[in-house]
């Protein structure tokens, strides 16, 4: 299929101040989703990668929630299909070891904006952004999980926060929305910032770095999602790691959503898959692009004793471990666990306020 590529915009402040009203139009977030994503995050950065088990205890809470048990299943049955196969039952607890802290903190992050996104507008509405929501996420966690340089948590933010961005311009402007959808069509475009820009007087990626922020990510991952759109052909330019990570992310995938092999640009080789994974990536992306249901459109029907299995297998588990534990830490988890985050994990058992966490969740998303 012969491409064009969307042109980009500079920013000013009046921009900004149009992007922030028109982002308010994504409505309420739980102030849970923003502070785990916060913990993910300091785990990634300050405790090198390592999952804390007060932070793992945290989002597990969500996972008893089982629209989102459903998303991580079917996310690591896609990104990480060869560990699952050597479980014989999923625990909470080991689904979440499949991921570092970043991509869970990545995952939970799309899924709750294309949650919301699903409630916040009318069906006719909905209609306009779904498909391509669902596609950039799973081409984008395709590509991450194939290319480790760029990293799931990368491939799924690139174009799920635009596509957050677009959520609130159809619902700020449906019939601008309408005249946007027609010039992509007759150019032949995923997307373009200068008519998002003419039309709107912001753009979807801007959108994007507040939804970022909003989501409790952090201002550095919200100016390298930033600084992507922002960039041209020349990569030696930029010498922030994320900024580069992200803007070959963005490349990649503008590429792949028109069917491409991969980006006509010069990209440093660590960036491309295996000679082993090539294949399967571009099999995967037509899949998705020929309508492959992906993990973010994943819900509580799509698990069952019956069709998933491996969620529902009985779990043996010791007397010596606290039942609020029992799905989440093994014995060997506890017992080699240092005191101080043995400590800072009791402290935060409060079944009450669990309950009401659940309550509040379900109500932003179902």
């Amino acid at each position: 299929m012969s491409s064009s590529f969307p042109s980009h915009t500079d920013d000013t402040q009046e921009d900004w101040a149009t992007a922030k009203r028109i982002a308010e139009k994504i409505g309420y977030l739980p102030a849970f989703f923003p502070r785990a994503v916060r913990t993910l995050i300091h785990d990634h950065h300050d405790a090198s990668g390592y999952l804390r088990p007060v932070t793992k205890y945290q989002i597990a809470q969500l996972l008893k929630i089982q629209s989102f048990r459903a998303m991580l299943y079917f996310a690591a049955l896609q990104m990480r299909k060869e560990k699952l196969k050597s479980e014989k039952a999923v625990t909470t607890g080991s689904l979440i070891d499949l991921f570092d802290p970043i991509d869970l903190a990545s995952l939970i992050g799309a899924f709750v904006y294309y949650r919301r996104a699903r409630k916040v507008l009318s069906n006719s509405q909905w209609d306009y952004i779904r498909e391509d929501f669902h596609i950039v996420a799973q081409v984008g966690s395709t590509l991450g999980a194939s290319i480790p340089a760029i990293g799931i948590s990368a491939g799924i933010l690139i174009g799920t926060m635009r596509m957050v961005g677009l959520t609130a311009l159809v619902s700020a402007d449906e019939k601008a929305f309408k005249e946007y959808r027609r010039h992509l069509r007759q150019k032949n475009l995923r997307y373009d910032l200068s008519k998002e820009k003419e039309l709107y007087e912001c753009t979807s990626e801007q959108i994007g770095v507040l939804a970022i922020s909003k989501m409790g990510f952090g201002i550095p991952i919200g100016q390298a999602f930033r600084d992507a759109y922002k960039s041209e052909q020349n990569l030696t330019l930029i010498k922030d790691p994320l900024t580069l990570r992200m803007s070959i992310t963005r490349f990649w995938m503008d590429h792949l959503l028109y069917g491409n092999i991969a980006p006509i640009i010069d990209i440093p080789e660590k960036y491309y898959p295996a000679h082993t994974e090539e294949n399967s990536l571009l099999e995967e992306v037509q899949e998705v692009l020929d309508g492959k249901v992906g993990w973010i459109s994943r819900g509580r029907d799509d698990i069952s004793e019956k069709t998933t299995p491996l969620l529902f297998k009985p779990v043996k588990t010791s007397e010596d471990l606290p039942e609020q534990f029992t799905d989440i830490f093994s014995l060997e988890q506890i017992t080699d666990m240092e005191e101080e985050d043995f400590d800072d994990l009791i402290d935060h058992l409060d079944e009450e306020q669990e309950a009401q966490f659940r309550s509040d969740v379900e109500d932003a998303i179902e």
